[in-house]
């Protein structure tokens, strides 16, 4: 049987996960041309992306499994960063250059242009700003567009699928070359293609900018960056095995279940969420191309929803926040008033969820969760949720 720990701690975690890595396994089978229409080999090229993705979440899991905690989740930040990819890969549709002339003056012409609309260069341009020192012009461009020979726009394409295209992980740095040189090779023109790699590498594929062109294309709002930011430092945190990784910042509590139980169950929740964002992208992705894909399978997004349904707890990439949540946020606006010896007049349940803010320990506040609490300094409180949620 596969995960025999996972399943015995988690048994309906443990089912969903291997349910929806499932659909992703073969994922080349759910993405077909619409009738009438061929293959388009860039579609079979994302499918591969798509089950490259449910391998580093199974293997995630198989290292959860075996005990390796920590390492499991250093791999999940893999994961978490590959569908982030694959969704600006999928359905982002503009760019950001930083253009920075010779002559300051050229500048003041593009502007020109830019506001004229009549040069060529304009008609992909979303929009320009200078640069803070106003020697540069940042320019949004429109992601690339195939047309057919009449003219007719039949496909559109992610501009990071043009940086994946040019982009050599294997390159290195500039500053090596002269030392990694092959026989017969030009160090001048090796460093210059480094050079390049490096400009592709911090516009699309480093973590600041990838959040940023997320943002650019609409891909995220602003409730989703804070959760990012937020997942992506905790497991960092066990990529670079930093001291404060330790129990990933949660202890044992008396009463609650072990840490190790926990850890599992996190490692499962993100397979899980993971998976069912990047279905989710391929499904926007479909539905904007109807005259190319066949809609996905119906009983596909019914499981869609129905594993949506399951780890809605969790509260990333999807979910809403919990009763724990809403006791935190009330505890946290209580704090000041108490301590100006005023009384709160609200309670939990009269916060709306747009109100209550992000958890601040995904692994902590899963223990909590298990456990439940009672504040007495404000009277607040929350049950634990063992009979409630899929743990």
């Amino acid at each position: 049987m596969e995960f025999p720990q996972l399943r015995a701690e988690h048994p309906t975690l443990t089912a969903t996960a291997v349910r929806i890595l499932g659909m992703l396994r073969d994922w080349s089978a759910q993405v077909q041309p619409a009738r009438g229409n061929s293959v388009w080999m860039h579609h079979i090229d994302f499918t591969e992306r798509t089950e490259a993705l449910e391998r580093h979440l199974r293997s995630a899991m198989l290292v959860a499994d075996s005990g390796s905690y920590f390492s499991a989740l250093a791999l999940t930040r893999t994961g978490l960063e590959h569908h982030l990819l694959d969704r600006l890969l999928l359905l982002s549709d503009r760019y950001e250059e930083t253009i920075r002339p010779p002559d300051v003056a050229q500048i003041d012409q593009w502007e020109a242009d830019f506001a004229a609309g009549t040069e060529q260069w304009t008609r992909d341009v979303a929009s320009i700003e200078r640069t803070r020192d106003g020697r540069g012009l940042k320019v949004v461009r429109n992601g690339h567009n195939v047309t057919s020979d009449a003219g007719i726009v039949e496909e559109q394409i992610s501009p990071y699928w043009a940086a994946f295209e040019h982009y050599d992980a294997f390159l290195g740095h500039p500053d090596l070359q002269a030392a990694i040189a092959r026989p017969f090779s030009s160090i001048e023109d090796l460093e210059s293609w480094a050079r390049r790699n490096q400009a592709v590498y911090g516009s699309f594929l480093k973590w600041s900018s990838m959040l940023w062109n997320l943002q650019l294309s609409g891909l995220v709002t602003a409730a989703d960056l804070v959760q990012l930011q937020l997942h992506y430092a905790f497991l960092s945190a066990f990529a670079h095995s930093t001291t404060g990784r330790r129990n990933g910042g949660a202890l044992a509590r008396p009463g609650g279940p072990p840490v190790d139980h926990v850890l599992g169950e996190l490692v499962l929740l993100y397979a899980i969420v993971i998976a069912v964002a990047e279905a989710h992208t391929w499904s926007t992705y479909i539905e904007r191309r109807p005259q190319l894909l066949t809609p996905l399978d119906q009983s596909l997004t019914q499981q869609l929803t129905e594993v949506s349904r399951i780890v809605d707890h969790f509260w990333f990439l999807g979910g809403s926040p919990q009763p724990f949540d809403f006791y935190e946020e009330a505890n946290r606006r209580a704090h000041p008033l108490l301590l100006k010896g005023e009384q709160p007049t609200f309670t939990p349940a009269t916060i709306s969820p747009a109100e209550v803010g992000y958890y601040s320990n995904p692994l902590d506040r899963l223990s909590r969760m298990h456990m439940g609490e009672n504040e007495m300094t404000t009277g607040f409180g929350f049950s634990p949720a063992w009979s409630s949620l899929h743990w």
